[in-house]
C-alpha cells in the first residue's frame, strides 16, 4: 500500500504547473527526490523485510497520502484564487496557505527523520 501511496504523488507531482516561486520548486524537487528513493527502497526490499518494514511502511502511506493531499489542495486554491483580484484576496486565504505550506514542512521533516 506504501508503493501504490508513493506512485499517486508521484504523479501528482508530476501534474503541478511550473511553479512561480524558487522554494517552491525546491520543495517539489526534494518531494520528487524522496519518493523516488522510496519507491526504490520498496522494489528491493524482500518478502521476509517487508514484516520487518511494515510499521514504517505506515509511516511512508500517511506520509504520502497527506502531502499528496496537501499539494492538490493548494493547486485548487490557487487555481480558484486565479480568478480573483489581488484586492479580494483575503488574510484568511493566505492564512490557509501558510498553514498548508508548513504541514509540507512538517511531512519533509517526517520523511527526513524516516530516511535516516
Amino acid at each position: 500500500m506504501a508503493y501504490a501511496s508513493l506512485l499517486s504523488l508521484n504523479q501528482t507531482l508530476d501534474q503541478i504547473p511550473h511553479p512561480d516561486y524558487q522554494t517552491e520548486q525546491k520543495m517539489i524537487r526534494y518531494l520528487h527526490e524522496k519518493v523516488s528513493f522510496l519507491l526504490s527502497f520498496l522494489d528491493v526490499s524482500s518478502p521476509i523485510q517487508s514484516k520487518k518494514i511494515s510499521g514504517l511502511e505506515g509511516r511512508i502511506k500517511d506520509a504520502a497520502y497527506e502531502a499528496k493531499d496537501i499539494i492538490e489542495t493548494s493547486m485548487l486554491n490557487q487555481i480558484v484564487s486565479e480568478y480573483r483580484t489581488e484586492s479580494h484576496m483575503s488574510n484568511q486565504n493566505v492564512s490557509e496557505w501558510d498553514q498548508k505550506f508548513q504541514r509540507l514542512q512538517r511531512i519533509k521533516q517526517e520523511l527526513k527523520y524516516i530516511l535516516d
